[in-house]
């Protein structure tokens, strides 16, 4: 009930214990992604759009 073992576990930034900002940040690297790097046939209005309403 409650003991200490004495060690210490790390705590996480409280961004990252949040699953849908998470889910968020990776979907939103992805299309940056396949905007800059792939070369997807997409604007860049539609890709500010998009992470505009996902916030």
């Amino acid at each position: 009930m409650g003991q200490d073992n004495g060690t210490a576990q790390p705590n996480k930034p409280a961004f990252w214990r949040a699953p849908r900002l998470y889910q968020i940040t990776s979907l939103s690297t992805l299309l940056l992604y396949g905007l800059f790097w792939l070369h997807f046939d997409i604007s860049v209005w539609q890709v500010a759009i998009t992470l505009g309403v996902l916030n």
